[in-house]
């Protein structure tokens, strides 16, 4: 059985536009799925049903063959864990108080004591090195040590499942990669939209090709990037081959001349 299974997801607003169109996929426990895709793919869209935020999508989500809105909201946040694009601003929190909220869902529901709070939040700021700014405030950050505070967050929430929308931006090429070795590294059940196809290609197991909304094609990476779909999806030139680490590597031109 698989761990993950998301069956005819569809989407679309009450203006009429489709958002998303019969998209499903399977995932095996402690894999990681990447979303790829152009803008406007739904990539975003659909880490938004995955996460049962969005009343106006169609279809199924399971998890070991449970239907995820069977779960009570306690239940699912124990469950899994989110890493949204949008950027929080306005949060005066210090970053350990905001890597604390993430222990809410295993807080005692009329004490508020966890046990194991400050064992999650050290490994936490540990594993995303967030020590030298753990009594800064929230919104004196950069954009790149916010999604790494945010991360963190997520970390310590302690979930079997990991869902990242854009990781990766906001961070310098250090922190991409540190993340992703990171991420790999976790005994969890990773899903994640990207826009490096490289990095995508790298660092998942699978990946799901979007455009317009719909599934163009999924799979390893080796077996599903052919010259064929950058060009119908990306609207590039590309070449692949793999390098001496084992890597698919990806080398891309634009279609039309200059």
């Amino acid at each position: 059985m698989s761990f993950i299974q998301a069956e005819q997801i569809s989407l679309t607003l009450d203006n009429g536009k489709t958002l998303l169109s019969n998209v499903s996929f399977d995932l095996a426990k402690q894999q990681t799925l990447g979303i790829v895709g152009p803008n406007g793919a739904g990539k975003s869209s659909l880490i938004h049903c995955l996460l049962g935020l969005n009343s106006n999508a169609t279809g199924q989500i399971s998890i070991q063959g449970k239907a995820l809105t069977s779960f009570k909201e306690k239940s699912r946040a124990q469950l899994i864990s989110a890493v949204m694009q949008e950027m929080p601003n306005d949060i005066y929190l210090s970053v350990e108080e905001v890597i604390e909220s993430g222990r809410t869902p295993y807080r005692h529901w009329l004490w508020g004591h966890d046990d194991e709070a400050q064992k999650w939040i050290n490994y936490a700021i540990d594993k995303l090195k967030l020590a030298s700014l753990r009594h800064q405030v929230f919104h004196t950050l950069s954009g790149g040590e916010k999604k790494r505070v945010l991360i963190a967050r997520a970390l310590a929430q302690n979930t079997q499942i990991l869902v990242l929308d854009e990781p990766a931006n906001h961070l310098d090429i250090q922190h991409q990669i540190e993340l992703m070795y990171l991420l790999k590294s976790l005994p969890i059940t990773l899903i994640i939209s990207l826009h490096d196809i490289q990095l995508a290609a790298r660092f998942c197991d699978k990946l799901l090709v979007m455009s317009q909304g719909k599934v163009i094609q999924q799979g390893p990476a080796k077996d599903i990037l052919t010259q064929s779909l950058f060009e119908q999806v990306f609207k590039v030139k590309a070449t692949t081959y793999t390098n001496q680490h084992d890597c698919l590597s990806i080398h891309t031109e634009p279609l039309t001349s200059y």
